[in-house]
């Protein structure tokens, strides 16, 4: 899914002071577990910040050691992040 190029990319955005946003939907639902480890494991790799969504918490396990997580149901239930959503 990654390639050489991008990781490249990424290292030079950071040489120059300037780091990517990489967003990604889904971007382990269709991929199997060795698969998806794997894909999760580059990631780590790349000098950027990285976010993730999906609908299976599960399936971001590999990655709880080295992420933070925002369910949206915390959001919706957060009354100053609604106000703020509002303003």
């Amino acid at each position: 899914l990654a390639t050489q190029s991008e990781r490249g990319r990424a290292t030079l955005g950071a040489q120059k002071g300037v780091l990517p946003v990489l967003l990604l939907d889904e971007a382990g639902a269709h991929l199997d577990v060795e698969r998806k480890d794997g894909f999760f494991d580059y990631l780590k790799t790349l000098n950027t910040h990285v976010w993730l969504t999906g609908t299976q918490a599960e399936s971001f396990e590999i990655l709880k050691k080295n992420a933070q997580f925002f369910p949206v149901e915390d959001l919706l239930n957060d009354r100053a992040c609604l106000n703020a959503a509002a303003s």
